[in-house]
């Protein structure tokens, strides 16, 4: 019974988003929309074919693996991060003075302010170990995690630069992966002490279970133990902006480049098609 109630309430996410009319059609590609940016990308958890996109204007959806694309009410803002938490109802937007949350599996949003010290958050990511917790960098005032998103207590400090958060199961501890402005660090004690990964460069980072995934350009990084280690892949159209895998499957890769058109590899990066 307990799966079933986890499974319902991440329905929404492979049925129920309250999408709104499109710029010009409903179900329009990713790039009809005119993002302004691209900030994030993240995976339903119980659908692989529901890919979740945050940019300045907030939050958009596929239900199609990335061919068509509606915006999501309610989640309006600077989507700087999203989480969507494995085994929850519970759904999080976060950015430049934006604080989403949702309860009830995305049918309702609430914009709130949280317990923290500042609302320009430029990191956001769930504990893939321990339900219910998540993590935000605060800029200025470091960062912070909470059993709950209600309270909050402050871990210490992440680059001053860190535009992206992503969090993998580690041993003993989540990993933390941010990326910055000086390229991508890691935490291996849950965002304690942090170290330079070298080999990513600038790379956008995202992770799910012990699975990380990381883009720059052409250029893609794969990690099945928590982003310890790293093989590269080719990504032949270059322009690699924002990637995100699949918690059901990790071969299954997502990646949206520059020129907003998303892509999807079925076998870890190493083929790569058109999705939208």
């Amino acid at each position: 019974m307990l799966a079933l109630a986890l499974l319902a309430g991440w329905w929404f996410f492979g049925r129920a988003l309250a999408p709104v009319a499109a710029p010009t059609d409903a179900g329009a590609v990713l790039a009809a929309y005119r993002p302004p940016d691209l900030h994030a990308l993240a995976v339903s958890p119980t659908d692989p074919r529901t890919v979740v996109f945050g940019s300045h204007r907030g939050v958009l959806v596929s239900h199609d693996a990335g061919a068509t694309w509606s915006t999501v009410s309610g989640a309006n803002g600077d989507a700087m991060g999203l989480a969507l938490p494995v085994g929850s109802s519970t759904a999080y937007a976060a950015g430049h003075d934006v604080f989403f949350r949702s309860d009830d599996g995305g049918k309702s949003w609430t914009s709130l302010r949280p317990a923290l010290p500042g609302t320009d958050i430029h990191g956001f990511a769930a504990s893939p170990s321990t339900p219910g917790a998540v993590y935000a960098y605060v800029v200025g005032f470091g960062l912070f995690t909470s059993a709950d998103g209600k309270t909050w207590s402050r871990i210490g400090d992440a680059s001053g630069g860190t535009m992206s958060l992503a969090a993998a199961k580690g041993g003993a501890s989540d990993v933390l992966i941010a990326t910055t402005m000086e390229g991508v660090e890691r935490s291996r004690d849950a965002g304690k002490t942090w170290e330079r990964v070298p080999e990513l460069g600038g790379a956008y980072v995202s992770a799910v279970g012990d699975h990380a995934y990381a883009v720059r350009g052409s250029s893609v990084f794969l990690s099945g133990d928590g982003g310890m280690t790293w093989t590269t892949r080719s990504f032949p159209r270059g322009g690699g902006a924002l990637i995100a895998g699949s918690v059901n499957d990790p071969q299954l890769v997502y990646i949206v480049t520059d020129r907003f058109e998303v892509w999807r590899s079925r076998d870890g990066g190493s083929n790569w098609e058109r999705a939208g």
